[in-house]
């Protein structure tokens, strides 16, 4: 019943209630990661080119307002959405330490990844954003971008596996799998 919060700063972990939250249903659009064209690559280094701009070792120091008054161009488009994550996720910690949901979160943390990170694709963004005009709380995609899943939270999977269909069908796609995701325990090797 619980998330890992992992900060790579200070190599700590935290355990975070997800009783805010009302299901988390993952869809799968079918679309497979592309990462041999190199845009993942192209994003590691914009982000590795920002820190180096703003004199920081990366930009895990960074502020926005540095971001918006020192950066422009893509550079400042993808440290702000580095900036904002970050923010996003402290923000996400509070609210599920108090109980309280995190949709909207989820939603400015797509709309980031698509307009400032540049890692979405269509599938993506119309299955975000069908879920939420049904109801769901929120929604983003997950993993690497370029394809892959998108995270619905505040939704019945019923309900997002009727609202995700109709909303890929209008791409001629159908979803891969639709599944609500359980927290479980760790890994663990099977012998």
């Amino acid at each position: 019943g619980h998330a890992l919060f992992i900060d790579f700063a200070s190599d700590t972990t935290e355990t975070v209630p997800l009783a805010g939250v009302g299901p988390l249903v993952v869809v799968d659009t079918g679309v497979r990661h592309d990462h041999t064209t190199g845009e993942y690559g192209a994003r590691r280094r914009d982000c590795e080119a920002a820190a180096a701009a703003l004199g920081l070792p990366d930009l895990r120091a960074a502020d926005l307002a540095m971001v918006e008054t020192r950066l422009s161009g893509r550079l400042a488009a993808r440290a702000r959405h580095v900036v904002t994550e970050n923010e996003r996720v402290g923000q996400a910690v509070a609210r599920l330490q108090a109980g309280q949901e995190i949709g909207h979160l989820l939603s400015a943390s797509h709309r980031s990844l698509r307009d400032d990170f540049e890692v979405s694709c269509p599938e993506l963004d119309v299955v975000a954003e069908a879920v939420v005009r049904s109801g769901a709380s929120g929604a983003r995609m997950t993993g690497g971008g370029f394809g892959g899943c998108v995270i619905v939270a505040g939704m019945p999977e019923a309900d997002v596996r009727v609202v995700a269909s109709a909303a890929l069908a209008k791409l001629g796609q159908v979803p891969a799998a639709v599944f609500e995701a359980l927290p479980s325990g760790p890994a663990a090797r099977v012998l």
